[in-house]
């Protein structure tokens, strides 16, 4: 699981701030597991994009243990708060 945090530095004539950017980009390794009718157990390999502060796109690439097949799974998370 890898997160990255660039860093923002705010230079002004009174006081210099540092500001942690909100993760943009993340690339994660799983391992899940369901139980409907069947078992399954998959293995991921998942990248995540965040395009706006409430927009963020994912792309994953699965292996199921049990059944030996290959997946692959685009998505969209948005956030919707208070």
């Amino acid at each position: 699981y890898i997160e990255v945090y660039p860093k923002t530095v705010v230079i002004s004539k009174t006081e210099t701030t540092t500001q942690t950017v909100t993760k943009r980009n993340v690339l994660g390794i799983g391992l899940d597991m369901n139980y409907s009718s069947h078992p399954d157990i998959p293995i991921y390999l998942e990248y995540s994009y965040l395009l706006h502060r409430n927009v963020e796109m994912s792309a994953r690439l699965q292996y199921d243990l049990p059944s030996q097949e290959i997946g692959f799974g685009l998505g969209a998370k948005i956030r919707i708060g208070w």
